[in-house]
């Protein structure tokens, strides 16, 4: 694709080649790389879609807001960068990976609809408005157990509509899970970025464990995919159990200082049971204890199909106090209006298992098949607005646009997420204002103390970062408290750049985590994480030890 007359570069992006963010006349500065990180200006016309403005960027494209001309519906569209135009295997990696959304039907699934090969490559998909899991989790601690599990089922019956098309996620992790409502039902899921998703029916060398860099998320991998193997539908459970396991007792199974320990532990160390974990806001039953150590079984035999996990959560939540008739979601009703239209597969849902019942194997990969399904350029989906569980207090909503940005070659979905200030709560989450105000007056105290003193970020919990994060977690919205960590991003972002410029991964890192920590919703910071990332995986892995 040709950069358009009068692109400019991205604000915040960064040259693929060298790094650098200084561009003139479309070129980096830095290495003379024509149209690096070209970005096209609002009113271009893609097709049937015209540019409004740009959400994120990604390993291999930037998405932008778009509007259907004909339809006039907000879209997101993910093009790629006119740097990878001529890029015969980033071509091809693009189209396989919206190919691969396009092969799954499910309401749970992000939609593709629309695809365009040639001069432009670009592909369309539902915008969605919504708050993703993991800056859920980040921001308001465990959720009730019930929720977990409602949101988690959906997650399964997601993710078997993927297995079901013969497709393996690779990169399943909270910040992919996103929450929107839906006909006045919260906490519907949507699962996204298929950017690194493997076709099991393709054979890619590109792939081949000995030569391919890893890919995927290092806290939520499967041991064989942080050891480079390759990997099928069984590495997606072993992520779910991860997920799972984080978000019923708010931490994960397995935590390490860099990369290389993290696999050893993935190899050798066994998580600590929930149950025996002290301090929960809740009990742990053991049936949902035993499913999620059976998920992260080290050996991918020992896992169950993602069908058994969904019906064995379905049973759990039945034995639950009524939660999900407290949010007025019923998911049986809900599935069969959601997915009657568009049911895939061979065969119905596998029906609710006892737990004392063993958990069904794997499927074989030959056993999973799916039609490819056409895209239809006129079948634009426009979410409902999001609830995000807030205390009461009347406020006008304030939309912020991120986008979730996948590794290397992720899908970067366009995500609106509205801060709603008026949402309905139950007597025991309201907080009297005063109560409140007096909170976070007092954790700014603290943290304007801790900020004198040159004390940012620490291990210890006590510094100005952890208690303006409380301050935030009571009110999102304060001024004062988004003016002070917008401060320490801006601190860590520079003390970032340097690192990335004297080749200190590991610290630049720990920086742009802080950045992220302070602002979740910073796509360039994201998009620099996914990038060090990658570089330290592939520095790691030469000096990985083989079995």
């Amino acid at each position: 694709m040709k950069a358009p007359s009068g692109a400019t570069p991205m604000p915040g992006s960064r040259c693929p080649i060298c790094g650098a963010r200084r561009f003139q006349e479309g070129a980096c500065t830095g290495c003379r790389t024509v149209t690096a990180m070209i970005r096209l200006p609002g009113g271009t016309t893609l097709g049937s879609y015209q540019i409004k403005d740009v959400l994120g960027e990604g390993g291999m494209g930037v998405v932008y807001l778009a509007t259907h001309t004909r339809l006039d519906r907000r879209v997101a569209i993910k093009v790629l960068r006119p740097e990878y135009a001529n890029d015969a295997q980033a071509r091809q990696r693009f189209i396989a990976e919206a190919r691969a959304v396009n092969k799954i039907t499910h309401p749970n699934v992000i939609e593709v609809t629309d695809f365009v090969e040639g001069d432009d490559n670009y592909y369309v998909m539902e915008l969605l408005e919504g708050v993703n899991l993991g800056e859920l989790t980040s921001t308001g601690g465990i959720l009730a157990l019930p929720r977990s599990i409602a949101i988690m089922t959906q997650v399964a019956e997601a993710l078997a509509a993927v297995h079901r098309a013969g497709i393996v996620h690779r990169d399943l992790k909270p910040h992919n899970v996103i929450l929107i409502e839906r006909a006045g039902r919260p906490d519907f899921v949507k699962l996204v970025d298929f950017g690194i998703a493997k076709l099991v029916d393709i054979d890619d060398p590109a792939l081949d464990p000995d030569t391919a860099p890893i890919f995927g998320t290092p806290k939520y991998m499967s041991p064989e995919q942080a050891n480079g193997e390759s990997v099928d539908y069984r590495s997606d459970i072993h992520s779910f159990g991860v997920m799972l396991y984080e978000l019923v007792t708010g931490r994960l199974p397995y935590i390490g200082a860099d990369f290389r320990e993290l696999v050893v532990k993935l190899r050798t160390a066994t998580p600590i049971a929930p149950r025996q974990i002290e301090g929960l806001p809740h009990e742990v039953p053991q049936s949902l204890e035993a499913l999620i150590l059976a998920c992260l079984a080290k050996d991918p035999i020992g896992r169950p199909n993602i069908e058994a996990v969904a019906a064995r959560l379905g049973a759990i939540a039945d034995e639950q106090d009524g939660w999900l008739l407290q949010l007025g979601l019923d998911r049986r009703q809900q599935l069969a209006e959601e997915s009657e239209p568009t049911r895939i597969g061979p065969g119905p849902r596998p029906p609710a298992i006892d737990d004392e019942e063993p958990l069904a194997e794997p499927p074989a990969p030959s056993s999973i098949q799916a039609p490819r399904m056409p895209i239809s350029s006129e079948s634009v989906f426009v979410s409902e607005q999001s609830h995000v569980r807030q205390p009461h207090r009347a406020r006008r909503r304030l939309p912020i646009a991120i986008a979730l940005l996948g590794l290397v070659a992720g899908v970067a979905i366009a995500v609106v997420i509205v801060v709603g200030r008026g949402s309905s709560v139950g007597p025991s989450e309201q907080t009297e204002p005063t109560a409140v105000t007096s909170k976070i007056d007092a954790e700014i105290a603290i943290a304007d103390q801790r900020m004198a003193a040159g004390r940012f970020v620490a291990t210890g919990g006590d510094e100005a970062l952890d208690h303006l994060l409380a301050a935030r977690a009571l009110d999102p919205t304060h001024r004062g408290v988004r003016d002070r960590l917008q401060a320490i991003a801006q601190r860590f972002q520079h003390l970032a750049d340097e690192a990335v410029a004297s080749n200190s991964l590991d610290e630049a890192a720990a920086h742009v985590e802080t950045v992220l920590a302070a602002d979740p919703t910073n796509a360039a910071a994201a998009a620099q994480m996914r990038e060090i990332e990658t570089k330290i995986l592939e520095r790691q892995r030469a000096a990985l030890p083989r079995k």
